[in-house]
């Protein structure tokens, strides 16, 4: 029995950090490069995995010597990729990240011919494979995923999903989903021209899902809001700390929600544990290397102090060439 199965696109990160993005024909100073494995579910699980201790799975597809890669980093953490199927004649996206630390911006770069992941086809679903989960992490609703949502549901599983971008069919679907986290931008683009009532929002955006579903949007660097067990509107800071790279910072929130749920924690305090999952993760470059253990987070909630040992052993793993 699986803790969760994360299912979705998976692609290979070139990360760089500069001082500041150099203007046209000049030269710019790099602070740091890595190689990561990326994806919005992707990373996410692995960042469940970094703070539970539990049997996950990923769920999706991969191809040529970057799915290998990918594969690989996931067997790393301990996630079982024996249901990632490698698609003969397609390439994993190879995704050139770039973080600009004058300003705190980024910039996406998928390289060419890499511009589309393989993905799972409806006939790649396996109904006992996801009967097996407790649940089922999720960014898209195609066709597939909404299959295999289906078949979680029918098994007693839950769905979390990961809303980043403003995807009209995650909303036709919204009451698909027991665990919603929209981003910042989803947030904005939902509710232009009224995105300051905050908890009228939220109540709205909650009646139209599942009853019981938990809600969550994430605000960058606002912090959060949220409806807690008892549909009690709350508002989280942001964590503030020396920025480095935003990538993955959603993805890894998420995750580290995922995990605070299978810890037992109520909705509020999971959602604060995740706010300061991610804002560790941003203290480093890419979406993976920064992901700390659940004893360098409580100690960051306890004191504000991060124990950078174990955090940078990765991030030197991670800068080297991997190909």
């Amino acid at each position: 029995m699986f803790d969760a199965i994360a299912m979705g696109m998976s692609c290979f990160d070139f990360g760089i950090v500069m001082e500041k993005m150099p203007g046209f024909n000049e030269n710019g100073k790099v602070v740091s490069v890595s190689w990561q494995g990326g994806g919005k579910t992707a990373t996410g699980i692995v960042a469940t995995a970094r703070l539970f201790d539990g049997n996950y799975a990923f769920y999706g597809a991969c191809g040529g010597q970057m799915g290998e890669f990918i594969a690989n980093d996931f067997t790393r953490h301990g996630i079982d990729v024996s249901h990632m199927i490698r698609k003969e004649g397609q390439n994993s996206v190879l995704d050139v990240c770039i973080a600009d630390r004058s300003n705190g911006g980024r910039s996406f770069c998928p390289c060419a011919p890499f511009t589309t992941s393989p993905v799972l086809d409806m006939e790649d679903i396996d109904p006992e494979f996801l009967k097996q989960t407790r649940y089922l992490f999720v960014a898209d609703a195609r066709p597939a995923t909404l299959e295999a949502i289906r078949i979680v549901h029918e098994n007693g599983g839950k769905v979390i999903v990961d809303a980043d971008s403003y995807n009209e069919d995650i909303l036709k679907n919204l009451k698909s989903y027991d665990i919603i986290i929209p981003s910042e931008f989803f947030y904005r683009t939902h509710f232009k021209g009224h995105e300051e009532d905050y908890e009228g929002n939220l109540k709205a955006f909650k009646a139209l899902a599942n009853p019981d579903a938990t809600v969550i949007f994430t605000l960058g660097e606002n912090g959060l809001i949220g409806l807690d067990e008892n549909n009690e509107f709350f508002r989280l800071p942001a964590f503030k700390v020396d920025v480095m790279d935003t990538t993955g910072a959603g993805d890894v929130f998420h995750g580290a929600f995922l995990a605070a749920v299978l810890r037992g924690m109520d909705i509020k305090t999971a959602a604060r544990f995740s706010s300061a999952v991610s804002a560790i993760k941003c203290t480093r470059v890419g979406g993976r290397a920064g992901i700390p253990t659940y004893d360098v987070v409580s100690r960051f909630l306890e004191t504000g102090e991060i124990d950078y040992t174990e955090i940078d052993q990765r991030v030197a793993m991670y800068a080297q060439m991997p190909l």
